[in-house]
């Protein structure tokens, strides 16, 4: 920088981009698509949002990725996508200039190299990959998800922030649930005709696994916070989202809830007697509902876990381990698993029952840690087990450590909510799912949380001790 001159003031650079926004708008205004128009400004605002305000953006942003399906917001405009680019933005422009800059705490910083270990190898598989094109594009897809990680833990910092942002996950898995019930979606037609909610995130299955964490965590909030009002809506919403999962008729969904219900009350500390009332009385209620209520086939399809209910997993999974015990280290390359799944499905060299998934559908393996191990081997699934380690220890260190009963309370049901989401992601392929990745943000976050709690007594020690540091 040459000797006098002063850096511009990040207010006047977020007042020109507001004039930009404005400019843009008006200039934009004679194109002949406006709904165009009118998202590209509306993603401008948005930017200027995250900029000023990013725990409001990213609040924003959260809610959005369980509404991408719902009509009238539509997946073609890619509104969530918009809304996370923007975050990146404007987590890049404080970074760099910004008066507000992010310090990673030291579980980020580590998941942040693991991560980015785990991107760079996928990067390398193109080098063996069958279609190295699809290797790249399927790890830039997949390298989304750790940035997003990095930077909505670095936004999330206080308690204060993270009860926002989890409180609009709880919102956002709700509203996702109550739309497909208010007929606000648009399912497919042979989805339509099983009777099966998909709601906001368009795959019933997809649906299922990440309303579990934002039920959780509606369970705990209920019974921690203050405001009577708040826990009825917080109780209310984690009822809907529980409806909203058995009317999806998923079974990996069912089996997820299962555990994480097992596990809060394991992991519920003081809570633990008030936790097995609830989650008995919503056995009770989801016990009726599947043996009075329930469609004798929705009753059928949740308790059947054969190869023969129609999914076609078992098929699918055998086809994926033989792939992994021909290239057990390394892979076949990211993303490619759907291009070299008909020749090792010939290496069984037995019928599969529903070999039309294979041959004709191309589907991918419907197992997050079967499918990475088959297309990037042993070393990238040892990775990506590695990231979610992190997070898990993270929120551990935070459960144990924190005093505050806030923040104890929702690092509980994030551990236990999105351990319940893993398993569910053992029945589908989900590592490029946003919900994945948001709620292993939470986890470094309730850790970085404790971690600030910790080291508040120790700069006030040194505030005293020094005190020419306080005039």
């Amino acid at each position: 920088m040459i000797a006098g001159a002063t850096a511009p003031s990040p207010r006047l650079s977020i007042v020109v981009l507001g004039a930009v926004c404005v400019a843009f708008g008006l200039v934009a205004g004679a194109l002949p698509n406006p709904l165009l128009v009118a998202g590209a400004v509306c993603g401008l605002a948005f930017l200027l949002v995250a900029l000023v305000a990013p725990v409001a953006a990213l609040t924003a942003f959260v809610a959005l990725t369980f509404v991408s399906q719902i009509a009238g917001v539509g997946a073609s405009v890619s509104v969530a996508k918009g809304a996370g680019a923007a975050l990146v933005l404007a987590w890049l422009y404080h970074e760099g200039i910004g008066e507000r800059r992010f310090t990673a705490r030291a579980s980020v910083r580590m998941f942040s190299l693991v991560a980015g270990a785990f991107v760079v190898f996928g990067i390398m598989s193109a080098l063996w990959a069958s279609d190295p094109h699809t290797a790249l594009a399927a790890t830039f897809r997949l390298a989304q998800g750790p940035l997003l990680v990095v930077v909505v833990a670095s936004i999330v910092r206080t308690p204060k922030a993270l009860m926002t942002v989890c409180l609009a996950f709880v919102i956002g898995a709700a509203v996702s649930a109550a739309a497909g019930m208010g007929g606000l979606t648009h399912p497919d037609q042979t989805l339509a005709s099983t009777g099966r909610l998909s709601g906001g995130v368009a795959d019933p299955n997809y649906l299922a696994a990440v309303l579990v964490p934002g039920i959780i965590l509606s369970l705990f909030l209920a019974l921690t916070m203050e405001s009577t009002r708040a826990r009825v809506l917080v109780g209310l919403m984690g009822v809907i989202s529980t409806v909203g999962l058995f009317l999806t008729q998923s079974r990996g969904g069912v089996i997820a809830l299962a555990v994480a219900a097992f596990g809060a009350i394991a992991i519920a500390g003081h809570l633990r007697r008030q936790i097995m009332v609830v989650l008995l009385v919503m056995a009770a209620f989801a016990s009726l509902y599947l043996v009075l209520v329930a469609p004798p086939q929705s009753f059928s399809r949740i308790t059947s876990f054969t190869s023969n209910g129609g999914t076609g997993r078992t098929d699918l999974w055998a086809v994926a381990a033989t792939t992994f015990e021909h290239h057990p280290f390394f892979g076949v390359g990211a993303g490619n698993f759907t291009v070299v799944e008909q020749s090792y499905a010939v290496d069984l060299n037995r019928n599969l029952p529903r070999a039309d998934l294979v041959v004709q559908a191309h589907e991918q393996v419907h197992n997050t840690y079967l499918h990475v191990a088959s297309e990037l081997g042993a070393i990238g699934l040892g990775l990506f087990l590695v990231t979610l380690g992190i997070a898990f220890r993270a929120c551990r260190r935070a459960i144990s450590e924190t005093q505050r009963a806030d923040v104890s309370a929702i690092s509980r049901a994030l551990f236990v909510g999105c351990f319940g989401m893993l398993v569910a992601f053992v029945f589908l392929t989900a590592q490029y799912q946003k919900q994945l990745w948001l709620v292993i943000a939470l986890l470094l976050a309730a850790g970085g949380t404790a971690a600030a709690e910790r080291e508040l007594p120790v700069s006030s020690e040194r505030l005293r001790r020094r005190p020419s540091l306080q005039r």
